[in-house]
């Protein structure tokens, strides 16, 4: 009896020894696991959750580059615009094609016949702006003389109208007034 009692207990020490070995044999499976397995990806993500602040830092940093650049656009566009329009009332270039076009685009939109055209060419003191003169005979009606002086004013290139002599054709004693005139008037350019 007394080997049965021995054994008896040492039965339960053993169920005891061999639940407490396998309870110590399941935590170093997990540690073994954490640290092969999720200890890695766990750092792996933390990597990625500071590349991905660091990422979200950039994207809000070339956001705001972007709006600075568009405004910067838009400021340019407009000075780009005040750019061109200058360039069409002072043009870079004597263009001398392009001043006979338009003063003869303007008296033939008016009825008016040119009769001559001549240029010199001098230029503004302290300025980088040069004058191209223009002096030009035409014969037409009074009325569209008038017309011809509105429609140079309004013209793209500016012209200076220096002088104006009208004569009153003799032969001419209709009611439609034909006259011939003479203008002098200044167009400008850039260099």
């Amino acid at each position: 009896m007394f080997y049965k009692t021995q054994t008896q207990t040492e039965k339960p020490y053993k169920k005891s020894q061999s639940k407490t070995l396998l309870g110590v044999l399941l935590v170093l499976v997990a540690v073994a696991v954490y640290v092969l397995l999720l200890k890695p990806f766990s750092d792996g993500l933390a990597k990625k959750e500071v590349d991905l602040s660091t990422k979200n830092a950039e994207v809000a940093s070339l956001n705001t580059a972007i709006d600075s650049l568009k405004k910067q656009e838009a400021e340019f566009q407009l000075t780009e615009d005040k750019k061109n329009n200058i360039l069409k009332v002072v043009p870079i270039g004597l263009n001398q094609d392009q001043v006979i076009r338009d003063v003869v685009e303007v008296a033939a939109k008016e009825g008016i016949s040119l009769r001559s055209i001549s240029f010199s060419k001098s230029a503004l003191k302290d300025k980088n702006v040069n004058v191209l003169r223009v002096s030009a005979g035409f014969d037409g009606v009074y009325d569209d003389l008038i017309n011809f002086l509105k429609d140079v004013e309004g013209n793209e290139r500016r012209f200076k109208i220096n002088s104006i002599n009208v004569q009153l054709n003799p032969s001419d004693l209709s009611l439609s007034k034909r006259v011939s005139f003479s203008l002098t008037m200044d167009s400008f350019y850039q260099d």
